[in-house]
């Protein structure tokens, strides 16, 4: 019996966009009730009107603060973020042998070498043995400065597959994360917000990471 490519391809679609696994853990949004709903349904808002009575509502610009994560550069030397306060921060998780991750290093790679001089630190970091990365580096052409994980700081941001990015603005707080290829113009929206200056930078269009990201 001949395979079905269209399921075949779709498996891979949703590989490369879904990701890579890191552990088994799965991470869900909380759904947020509408006012629509909360109209419609009399027991939603009777619990509507107890809670805002009783806890306040959170301002959308309290932004959550990145934990104090130390990682390590390939020569050895220790990358604080706590010393990076006054820069936006790009971080992206990784590891060589991540296909989805291979796909967006080349935008990372453009990140770098745009803004690292308009005070974006871009922290490419993987969890992975000092050699593979060596390695994996050695046969790419990338400006950026891969740095490595050892103490597993991963797990602070939540990382539980990858690539998975954070956008971090210059009083350490996280603007936001995305797990998965994310669209590039996102991306550059999210560090405009953090405070980076991004006027004039255009992403690029590659055709096969066009059409997976829609």
């Amino acid at each position: 019996m001949s395979p079905n490519w269209k399921t075949v391809a779709g498996i891979a679609v949703a590989l490369i966009l879904g990701g890579c696994v890191t552990d088994e853990r799965t991470v869900s949004a909380p759904t947020t009730p509408t006012a629509a709903n909360v109209a419609a349904d009399p027991v939603a808002t009777k619990v509507a009107e107890n809670t805002s009575s009783r806890e306040p509502v959170v301002a959308a610009k309290e932004l959550p603060s990145a934990p104090n994560a130390v990682f390590r550069g390939m020569d050895g030397h220790e990358v604080s973020l706590s010393k990076l306060r006054g820069k936006v921060v790009f971080i992206d998780f990784w590891a060589p042998w991540c296909a989805p991750c291979r796909a967006g290093l080349p935008f990372t790679d453009r990140l770098n070498t745009t803004f690292k001089d308009k005070g974006l630190v871009v922290l490419a970091v993987s969890g992975d043995p000092a050699k593979s990365v060596k390695d994996f580096m050695a046969d790419n052409q990338y400006a950026f400065s891969p740095v490595l994980d050892p103490n597993h700081f991963a797990e602070k941001f939540g990382v539980s597959g990858i690539p998975h990015t954070v956008v971090i603005d210059r009083k350490g707080r996280i603007v936001a994360e995305e797990e998965g290829l994310a669209p590039q113009g996102e991306t550059i929206r999210n560090l405009a917000k953090a405070g980076l200056d991004t006027t004039g930078f255009e992403p690029l269009h590659d055709p096969t990471l066009d059409s997976l990201l829609g």
